[in-house]
């Protein structure tokens, strides 16, 4: 037996719900919605952190679709001292890794270093979209979108300037202005 609608199978790997104590996003209604960049672009997302007075960042995440499930690579760095654009500097880097992902969906990652923040810290969460078997390659990035294209649902998001930004040809734009916010995650525990 063979069937189409069965030969590309969705999966969940969840984890417990007390795994992190934190989870800093601006997403979170659902909306399957994504951008489609070339390889250089980047996508930022600003955050201060709550927690109490040592929190530590133990992992990221976002959302990402490969055009014919073909693996890509992306360049994951994490800044404090961090409010805009203009902060994502060497002096205020304090992890970086590489991560692939093969197909797409939700993929969390964990720091290779410990980061440590104090309460009130201002933190980023930056991902390039930067290796790809082709160079021609697309990658689908996940996107937070206020939409009613489906008649049965509506995705109402609420965005703010200065939350978020995308990186093409070394021009920063926030995504305020473009009414979406990237899906990129942050996880922390004290």
């Amino acid at each position: 037996y063979y069937d189409v609608n069965l030969s590309d199978p969705i999966y969940y790997d969840v984890q417990k719900a007390d795994t992190y104590t934190y989870n800093y996003q601006y997403d979170g209604t659902g909306n399957p919605n994504c951008k489609i960049v070339s390889l250089g672009t980047s996508f930022v997302n600003f955050y201060t952190s709550k927690g109490a007075s040592k929190e530590r960042l133990d992992a990221i995440g976002f959302t990402n679709l490969a055009v014919n499930n073909k693996t890509l690579g992306h360049t994951v760095n994490i800044y404090t001292n961090a409010n805009s654009p203009a902060d994502l500097t060497e002096e205020n880097l304090v992890s970086s890794f590489k991560v692939e992902t093969s197909g797409g969906g939700f993929s969390t990652f964990e720091l290779p270093n410990e980061v440590v923040m104090k309460e009130g810290t201002n933190f980023a969460v930056c991902v390039t979209y930067d290796t790809a078997d082709d160079p021609a390659d697309k990658c689908l990035f996940g996107i937070e979108h206020a939409s009613s294209a489906y008649s049965a649902i509506r995705f109402d998001v609420s965005l703010a300037e200065g939350q978020s930004y995308i990186c093409i040809g070394g021009n920063w734009t926030d995504l305020a202005t473009k009414k979406y916010s990237a899906r990129i995650k942050a996880y922390t525990n004290p």
